[in-house]
């Protein structure tokens, strides 16, 4: 295949990569932080498998414990209807473009980093690696005629 289809999901995985950022970055009105002090109660029991024909299972040890969180919490959010998306869009939204960003900054990120893994281990001669190119077509095969459905809608 050669090393230039490696360098161009590589490079375009980075572009993605900083536009997902900066759109987290221009975001910076629709953050929301909170102080949370919180304590959490778990409870796990911890047991030992003997496979010796029958599957006995014996209780090693019962374990109860506490967690306390302390701190501060960041977190935004946005809900849009694809339709609703693209209209937006079209009439300049400014908070609708940067949430855009975000959106497909990091599916783009995430889906040429995986391409560039797959490309890289078909390089290497390694097979496995057209089954990871094949899964990530599925998924933005799968992802795009979703997308394309609910448009339509």
């Amino acid at each position: 295949m050669g090393a230039i289809p490696i360098i161009l999901c590589i490079v375009l995985a980075v572009l993605g990569l900083f536009f997902g950022i900066l759109g987290l970055v221009l975001n910076k009105n629709m953050w929301k932080f909170e102080k949370f002090n919180k304590t959490f109660i778990y409870k796990e029991d911890n047991y030992e498998t003997k496979d010796n024909g029958i599957k006995k299972q014996k209780l090693l040890h019962k374990e109860i414990g506490k967690i306390k969180l302390k701190g501060i919490r960041g977190s935004f959010k946005f809900n849009y209807l694809i339709p609703e998306f693209y209209k937006k869009i079209a009439s300049g939204d400014k908070q609708t473009i940067i949430h855009a960003f975000i959106i497909f900054g990091f599916f783009s990120f995430t889906v040429f980093t995986f391409l560039a893994i797959g490309i890289g281990l078909v390089n290497e001669g390694d097979k496995g690696g057209w089954y990871f190119i094949g899964i990530t077509i599925l998924i933005i095969l799968f992802l795009t005629f979703s997308h394309i459905r609910q448009h339509r809608k």
